[in-house]
């Protein structure tokens, strides 16, 4: 009689270990991601920073090599700034119901101005068409409510951005130190 019960909780049991798998591997692939896409921009590979991004923010960009021109040109603007750390955080939300898929991540950044830190923590808000295989990004923190949403059409209400964090003068180790999100 122990032998059936035993059976029969670690069979009620499986859907919720694959469902915690489907998570933790969905987690994962966000966060693979989006450090490649910050990889990219802090290598200064425009495009494959652009292949990264919402396909409708792309094209609101003119395309991936318009886009990648206007990024490019706009960092050569920016003397005497260095990205010295951009990296995902957590996963804070993620919405599997929804179609696409949808999430919040969040982003490290530090950036060296004339050699100051300029540290912050912002966020992501990523979409899959695939069911999770692939992840593509917009900046939550840049844009208005209603810009995200001509963005991300279908943006699911459960998506809440928190807001962006930023210091000077202190380096991302000491900001993450007090980190705590804010809405």
């Amino acid at each position: 009689m122990k032998r059936v019960l035993c059976i029969l909780f670690f069979c009620s049991c499986a859907p919720f270990l694959n469902a915690q798998t489907d998570s933790v591997t969905l987690a994962s692939n966000i966060r693979t991601a989006a450090d490649s896409m910050l990889q990219s921009f802090r290598d200064q590979d425009f495009i494959g920073f652009v292949k990264y991004n919402n396909t409708n923010l792309v094209a609101m960009m003119g395309g991936e090599n318009e886009f990648a021109s206007y990024l490019r040109q706009e960092m050569d603007a920016l003397k005497g700034v260095e990205f010295s750390q951009m990296k995902a955080g957590s996963v804070i939300r993620l919405i599997t119901k929804a179609s696409p898929m949808q999430c919040v991540v969040e982003q490290f950044s530090e950036l060296k101005i004339n050699g100051q830190p300029v540290s912050s923590v912002s966020h992501l808000v990523g979409v899959s068409s695939d069911g999770g295989k692939t992840w593509r990004f917009a900046d939550a923190n840049t844009a208005s409510e209603e810009e995200i949403k001509s963005i991300i059409p279908n943006l699911s209400p459960l998506i809440v951005i928190p807001k962006k964090q930023q210091k000077s003068g202190v380096d991302l180790t000491t900001l993450l130190k007090s980190y705590r999100p804010v809405y």
